[in-house]
């Protein structure tokens, strides 16, 4: 028996791809227009059916081609056949054709290629009368004049002419010549006689088959009646022999309980001393558990303590570090003050004798101020006198006087000493930080 579950095509005839869903019971009508692919339907179907290899060139594969691309034609289906649920696919190219067969019950099986091809006809003549199939299928074009269902022999044995004799009539006939419609018309004749017998003239069933129906029913009421009551039989016969076998294991182990339970009272017995001992203990590990724990907290304390501790000694050692590094720095800065109270000193020493130089300057100025204003002053008694001799014996006197020069070299001096007292006073007065390694050089230019 063969049930066709689902039918996919692609690029069969004119159709790309189609894919068609089938119930497991009753009558399917695929409807539509007129080359809408109903027919390739049915003919790729009978192709999947068909032993025609996947790389054949036959007329009937080339007549499936599709007349736009240059693809492999592809019928696949989901059927049940004798009993096997499976998934077969076959995409039909000369040279580069594949074969697909996925069993998924009563076992699992996966085959590809030549393998699969012989498996699935394997199965199509286990489960599938190809003949009739055939018989029953009227193809478009084709005549109806003709039944194609004599000489089938399924066909032959379900009218019950299945006989030696009705076989040897049937030879006998075609040797004699008897028509092609002589013998239709006698397997017609056949099904009519026995269709009538089931059914009336108007389709109803018959008295004969409604009565075998009824019986048919009733028949699976008393079945299923019985195999209720058998079913619970059987499961008392099987709770009655479970409990016998229970029966006669406890009547062979009643001595052996009995010494078992005076060794159960011994046991019990020294579990319950166990159990009092094991309480003692029990409280004594409680004991033990507090006196840890408070151990525990101890611990922790010290344990932070020795934290802080050890805290305070970094501290403390970071505070030494910087303690000596400002008494060194006061060390230095002792130091720097120290060259400073001599450098001061110098300047003031500096700055006494710049003040001397100074007024010795001013006095020399102010000397020769009064030289300057003595010339003016004879040059105005000369010119008023008229006495020109004297005047000019004043003024050698006064340029070949030796005292000038003297002064004259002492007053660079002190000018030279005035330059050098206000450069002193000025540095003095200026503070240059100098950075550096200690213990270097800085040298003044």
């Amino acid at each position: 028996m063969l049930t066709l579950h689902s039918l996919t095509l692609d690029h069969v005839a004119g159709v790309d791809h189609a894919h068609l869903e089938l119930p497991d019971s009753g009558v399917v009508v695929v409807h539509g227009p007129n080359e809408v692919g109903k027919t390739t339907l049915l003919t790729a179907f009978g192709l999947l059916l068909s032993e025609v290899g996947v790389n054949s060139k036959a007329a009937r594969i080339k007549a499936l081609k599709s007349a736009t691309e240059d693809v492999a034609t592809t019928v696949s289906a989901d059927m049940t056949v004798a009993g096997h649920r499976l998934t077969i696919l076959k995409s039909f190219n000369k040279s580069s054709g594949r074969c697909e067969l996925i069993v998924t019950s009563p076992r699992r099986e996966n085959l590809t290629g030549r393998q699969a091809a012989e498996r699935f006809a394997e199965l199509l003549s286990e489960g599938v009368d190809t003949q009739l199939i055939d018989a029953l299928t009227i193809r478009q074009g084709a005549s109806l004049d003709i039944l194609a269902a004599t000489g089938i022999p399924s066909l032959e044995q379900a009218l019950g002419g299945d006989s030696p004799a009705d076989d040897e009539a049937a030879g006998a006939g075609a040797a004699a010549g008897t028509g092609t419609a002589d013998g239709a018309g006698a397997l017609i004749g056949r099904i009519t006689e026995e269709y009538l017998r089931y059914f009336t003239p108007g389709g109803r069933p018959s008295k004969e088959l409604k009565a075998v129906t009824d019986a048919l029913a009733a028949a699976e009421a008393d079945h299923d009646a019985a195999t209720g009551r058998y079913t619970q039989a059987q499961n008392l016969i099987t709770e009655l022999e479970q409990l016998t076998v229970e029966k006669t294991a406890v009547a062979k182990q009643e001595p052996v309980a009995a010494e078992a339970a005076v060794g159960a009272e011994k046991t019990l017995a020294e579990g319950r001393a166990a159990v009092a001992e094991l309480d003692g203990l029990h409280r004594t590990v409680t004991a033990a558990a507090g006196v840890r724990d408070l151990a525990d907290q101890r611990a922790r304390a010290r344990a932070d303590r020795i934290s802080a501790l050890a805290d305070a000694e970094k501290t403390v050692a970071a505070l030494t570090v910087e303690v000596q590094e400002a008494e060194k720095a006061a060390e230095q800065e002792e130091q720097t003050t120290g060259d400073l109270g001599k450098r001061r000193s110098a300047a003031r020493r500096r700055s006494r004798v710049a003040t001397a130089w100074a007024a010795r300057v001013e006095a020399l100025s102010r000397r020769q101020d009064a030289g300057s204003r003595v010339a003016d002053l004879a040059d105005r008694i000369a010119r008023a006198t008229g006495i020109a001799d004297e005047v000019r014996d004043l003024k050698r006197s006064v340029d070949d006087s030796p005292v000038t020069d003297k002064v004259l070299a002492s007053l660079r001096s002190a000018d030279a000493a005035l330059c050098q007292a206000v450069t002193v006073r000025d540095a003095d007065a200026t503070t240059e930080e100098v950075a550096g390694p200690a213990d270097g050089t800085v040298t003044v230019d």
